[in-house]
C-alpha cells in the first residue's frame, strides 16, 4: 500500500515481504544485503505508479545511523538534494527497522533552506516502510534517540 504525502513525496508501507524485512534488518554479510537489495530494486520497479518509473537507476546506499542519546529534537543532519533538477532521478529511502531517528523534507527551493524553516514533512521510520520522492527535493536525516540497536 502508498499514499500521496505531498504532491511529490510518496510513502509505500509494507514495502517487502515480512520474511524479507526480517532478513534484511539481520543482515550481517555484504552478499546479503546485495541479493536483498537486488530484490528490492526489482521490487521498486515493479510496484511504483507510472508517474514515479525510473529513468535510470545511479547508486544504491545504505546508512546506518547509530542513537546519539544527547541530541533533541532540532538536531539533525545538514539539509541537501541528492541530484539536481535536470538530471530526473528518483530517490527512494528504505527503512530496515522502527527508528526515531526523523527524515525531514523542506519546500523546493533553488537556496539550501534555511536550517531554521519548518520542514513541510517529517516522516519517522518504520519497519518495511519506503519514502519515495524526486531527488532535487530538499531533505536531511537525524539519528535517533531513544531507539536501540538491534
Amino acid at each position: 500500500m502508498w499514499y500521496q504525502v505531498t504532491f511529490m513525496i510518496k510513502v509505500i508501507e509494507d514495502f517487502l515481504p515480512e520474511d524479507i524485512q526480517n532478513n534484511l534488518e539481520k543482515a550481517k554479510y555484504f552478499n546479503e544485503v546485495f541479493t536483498l537489495v537486488e530484490h528490492l530494486q526489482k521490487k521498486v520497479d515493479f510496484e511504483i505508479p507510472k508517474e514515479f518509473l525510473f529513468p535510470k537507476w545511479d547508486r544504491i546506499k545504505g546508512n546506518c545511523l547509530f542513537p546519539y542519546h544527547n541530541y533533541t529534537e532540532d538536531n539533525y543532519h545538514p539539509i541537501h538534494q541528492d541530484k539536481d533538477k535536470k538530471d530526473n532521478y528518483y530517490t527512494f529511502l528504505y527503512y530496515v527497522n522502527d527508528s526515531d531517528g526523523d527524515t525531514r523534507f523542506f519546500s523546493d527551493n533553488d537556496n539550501v533552506p534555511n536550517a531554521h524553516r519548518e520542514p513541510i514533512f517529517r516522516y519517522t521510520p518504520k519497519k518495511g516502510t519506503g519514502v519515495l520522492f524526486p531527488s532535487e527535493t530538499w531533505h536531511c536525516s537525524s539519528n535517533p534517540m531513544k531507539s536501540e540497536l538491534l
